[in-house]
């Protein structure tokens, strides 16, 4: 079976794009998967006035102007798989005639897909109902079903996409200098009790001070990503979307930054969407300490750790250990196989013994004290 990859990495050069990338050369890798590239159809689309996203997006949808194109190989697939953020990302869809390449079976993940966005893309909604068989999201709270039509008949909630072996391993404290990480959306409070926690202790706290957009590399900044959190031992993780009500989905959701605590073999704290089945199911089980955001202090339990190499180093090993048993791209693709009935994948197979060798051996790390 011949499978693509319609990638949307020439497009979206974002932060929280990286991962998606990761996990679509797992598959490149594992299932000699093609690469079908959108792209911009011709350089004056990357100049002002033209270099907008929004504009190209408009211009597709009221069929005045193509601003993207289709870089692929001449074999068409039988399978086609989509791997994105949210209906944004997918808003390139209905501009891209023969975007699905005549694939018999079309696969899209959308890790977030919530009400807001199902209002602001009725197009994207309706085109996906034309086009793909499987629709596949992280979010559990967006009722979905709704979606259903003629093709589109499978619609499932699955874990993140992440490349586990993207984050190097470091297990022992003395190769994690940062004492806490903080990035991306936050909590003002929590924010203020961990720069206090600085002020009397002279640790180290890294957090973003602004916001990132637009990247010159995705592949940069991932390898700055994940060097910086495996240098770290505590990952501050609170449920997706925190501070941000227009998402339209309550405050029960797994985000991406949990997986990638594991992965990174970090300690996880924050406000936990601990109703989630997700969360019981593949997070859960790392022992995440509850830090609120509206705590007037920081818990006990978090400055324990913080004071305790041994006890970061114990619990970041076995964080690992778990992100490698059920975390990666290959269990994903495992679980998307048998919801779509596809066949089995040797080499994913292998991919996941040679994770669970190396689970054992972090495993094992975890437990020496």
């Amino acid at each position: 079976m011949q499978t693509a990859l319609l990638s949307l990495r020439r497009i979206r050069p974002v932060p929280w794009f990286g991962a998606l990338v990761d996990a679509e050369d797992v598959l490149v890798e594992c299932l000699g998967a093609q690469l079908h590239e959108v792209d911009l159809a011709a350089a004056r689309w990357a100049r002002p006035p033209l270099a907008s996203a929004h504009l190209h997006r408009l211009l597709a949808a009221a069929r005045l102007a193509r601003p993207h194109r289709i870089v692929r190989p001449p074999v068409a697939p039988d399978l086609l798989v989509v791997l994105a953020n949210d209906l944004h990302d997918l808003a390139v869809l209905p501009g891209l005639p023969g975007w699905d390449a005549g694939a018999d079976t079309v696969i899209v993940h959308a890790a977030d897909v919530n009400e807001r966005d199902l209002q602001l893309y009725p197009d994207v909604v309706h085109h996906l109902r034309r086009h793909v068989d499987v629709l596949l999201t992280c979010i559990e709270s967006t009722p979905l079903q709704r979606l259903r039509s003629p093709r589109l008949r499978t619609i499932e909630v699955i874990g993140g996409l992440l490349d586990v072996l993207a984050f190097p391993s470091r297990p022992d404290a003395a190769g994690r200098p940062i004492d806490v990480v903080n990035l991306g959306r936050r909590s003002r409070q929590q924010h203020v009790l961990l720069q206090r926690w600085v002020d009397e202790t002279d640790g180290f706290y890294l957090y973003d001070t602004g916001y990132l957009g637009s990247l010159h590399s995705l592949p940069e900044h991932r390898r700055l990503y994940t060097g910086v959190t495996s240098r770290s031992r505590v990952f501050i993780t609170n449920y997706a979307a925190v501070g941000d009500p227009r998402r339209g989905f309550p405050a029960g959701e797994v985000g991406l930054r949990f997986y990638e605590a594991m992965a990174a073999g970090c300690v996880l704290a924050g406000d936990l969407p601990t109703a989630s089945r997700t969360y019981q199911a593949l997070i859960a089980p790392a022992d995440p300490i509850p830090f609120t955001t509206g705590a007037p202090s920081l818990p006990e339990e978090l400055l324990a750790v913080l004071a305790d190499p041994a006890e970061q180093q114990r619990r970041g090993r076995a964080a690992r250990a778990l992100a490698l048993r059920h975390l990666d791209m290959a269990h994903r693709w495992k679980d998307i196989a048998a919801v779509a009935g596809l066949p089995s994948s040797a080499a994913i197979d292998a991919r996941i013994t040679e994770l669970a060798r190396l689970a054992s051996s972090a495993g094992e790390l975890a437990h020496d004290r």
